[in-house]
C-alpha cells in the first residue's frame, strides 16, 4: 500500500495507458461495455433494484470510468459500493465528489471476508452484481485468488450474479509492455 500512497492520482494511469500500453484502454473499455449490457439486462430483471459491488475498488478510477457521462441510476443501478483492504485508496476514492453525489459508498474491507465487510449491503436485498472492476485478480495468486473468487458468490447470493475478470493470467508485472510502463514510471 505504501507504494501506491506515493502516486499521484493520475500518474501510473498516465503511465499506463499513456501510449506505451494502449490495448489496456481497449480491454478497459470492453469489460466496460460487457458490464453495461450486463447491469442493463440484470436491472430490467429485477425492475431496477439491482446493486453493484466493485471488490479491490483501489481509487475508485475504474468505477469513475464506468459511469462517466451518466449516473449509476441511469445504469441501472440502485447503489454501488467499492471496497479495497488499503485505506488510503478508499480515502482518494471518497474524494471523487461526481460518485459521492451519486451515493457511491466506499469502505474499507478484506476480500478474504468479504460477507463480513459488506455487512447487510447484499445478499439478494437487492440483487447484487459482485465484480472486480480492473484486474484485481490479475495481482493474487493461488489460493488467496481461489478464496476471493469464492468470497465474491457468497454476497450475490442466489439472485445476484457475481463478475469475474482477470486480464492477464502472467503474475504482475512480468509483461513486457507492463515492465517497461512500470520502468518508466519509477526512472
Amino acid at each position: 500500500s505504501q507504494l501506491w500512497a506515493n502516486i499521484g492520482d493520475n500518474k501510473m494511469e498516465d503511465v499506463l495507458y499513456g501510449g506505451h500500453i494502449t490495448y489496456m484502454n481497449e480491454v478497459q473499455q470492453w469489460q466496460d461495455d460487457n458490464l453495461r449490457q450486463l447491469i442493463a439486462r440484470e436491472s430490467k430483471r429485477h425492475k431496477g433494484n439491482l446493486a453493484m459491488v466493485d471488490v479491490g475498488c483501489s481509487t475508485g478510477n475504474d468505477i469513475a470510468r464506468m459511469v462517466k457521462g451518466t449516473t449509476i441510476q441511469k445504469l441501472g443501478l440502485k447503489s454501488c459500493t467499492g471496497i479495497d483492504v488499503a485505506e488510503d485508496m478508499i480515502a482518494r476514492a471518497k474524494g471523487i465528489k461526481e460518485l459521492g453525489a451519486q451515493g457511491v459508498d466506499f469502505i474499507v474491507g478484506d476480500a478474504m471476508h468479504l460477507l463480513k465487510a459488506l455487512g447487510n449491503r447484499t445478499v439478494d436485498e437487492p440483487p447484487t452484481i459482485v465484480t472486480n472492476l480492473g484486474n484485481t485478480l490479475g495481482i493474487v495468486y493461488g489460493e488467496v485468488r481461489q478464496r476471493i473468487i469464492e468470497n465474491m458468490c457468497e454476497p450475490a447470493g442466489e439472485k445476484g450474479t457475481p463478475v469475474i475478470t482477470c486480464w492477464n493470467a502472467e503474475p504482475f508485472g512480468s509483461h513486457p509492455g507492463l515492465k517497461f510502463a512500470l520502468d518508466t514510471f519509477y526512472q
